[in-house]
């Protein structure tokens, strides 16, 4: 099928040939630069197309998927892909997430900077990154919009070790009932009053 140029259909059927392909025995041999054309209008997994992406130099159009599914890292993965002409995914600008499991700061960050639509983040249970990091995306959060909606009790590490900003710790552990472990932090910096908020609210559970 090295004559095709584009595969259309749905995200599992043109996934099913991507995974079928090999230029010998029971397999279907593609060109290494056909598009494709994704008719899904709903949820698309972001391993899939990441996936799909990777069989092709050719541009994969998944403009009509309106939730990426998946961890942080294959969220943010997809999205650093993202491309409205060549080797990548084009994907709609405001495309929504739904994002699962523990998430870097950093790959949210990434996710939220690459659309416009929510990035439901609700069924993260643990946070990790910078003081700096993680504030950022607590900065970002609300229920609708262009934000990161996180959950009420969500926990935090902080990571890797390093200097943390007394009022950064303090906003993060305002804005969640889970714990925040900070045990990497070798260095608290803020004025008296903000580093003692810290050290008053420190304790190995809890809303810590």
């Amino acid at each position: 099928a090295t004559n095709v140029t584009n595969l259309t259909g749905t995200l599992a059927e043109i996934k099913a040939v991507t995974d079928a392909e090999g230029d010998t025995g029971n397999a279907i041999n593609l060109d290494g630069d056909f598009t494709a054309t994704v008719s899904d209008n709903g949820s698309a997994a972001a391993s899939d197309l990441t996936a799909i992406s990777g069989k092709t130099t050719g541009n994969i159009t998944a403009t009509n998927v309106t939730t990426l599914t998946g961890t942080a890292t294959q969220i943010a993965a997809l999205i650093s892909d993202e491309a409205d002409t060549g080797n990548g995914v084009n994907l709609a600008t405001n495309v929504k997430a739904t994002v699962t499991g523990s998430a870097a700061a950093a790959d949210l960050t990434t996710i939220n900077g690459g659309t416009t639509g929510l990035i439901t983040a609700t069924g993260v249970t643990t946070i990790t990154g910078t003081a700096a990091a993680v504030k950022a995306v607590i900065d970002a959060e609300a229920d609708t919009g262009n934000a990161i909606n996180l959950d009420t009790d969500f926990n935090v590490t902080i990571t890797p070790a390093g200097t943390a900003a007394a009022t950064d710790l303090s906003t993060i552990n305002t804005e969640t009932s889970g714990l925040v472990t900070a045990t990497n932090v070798t260095n608290i910096t803020g004025g008296l009053a903000e580093i003692k908020a810290v050290t008053d609210a420190e304790a190995d559970t809890g809303n810590a």
